[in-house]
């Protein structure tokens, strides 16, 4: 049965990270409810990002330009992600305020 439902995720075009997490949180009920499974289920990929494939550092260069064009709230914003590794959600909501 969990076969068959890996296959139909991936037959829906699902991200195998997407399968690979749907299938940890049913094996986690099935074991709440007493039922463990003891077969492997493999997917190829899961672990790849490929949303982050192409993803880069911007140079030193392009930093420059994003903090000159900001206003001074925005550069504070930015240099607090860049430098801290700060998550952009912590700032704010999806409007910029802090409501």
């Amino acid at each position: 049965m969990l076969l068959d439902y890996v296959s139909f995720l991936e037959s829906n075009g699902c991200a195998d990270s997407y399968i690979e997490s749907a299938l940890k949180a049913v094996k986690s009920w099935l074991f709440h409810n007493g039922i463990e499974v003891k077969r492997k289920i493999k997917i190829k990929g899961a672990r790849d990002t490929p949303s982050l494939r192409d993803e880069r550092v911007p140079t030193k260069q392009e930093l420059r330009r994003i903090f000159l064009f900001a206003d001074k709230k925005a550069r504070v914003a930015c240099i607090l992600v860049v430098h801290s590794g700060l998550r952009l959600m912590v700032l704010g909501n999806y409007t910029g305020s802090t409501d």
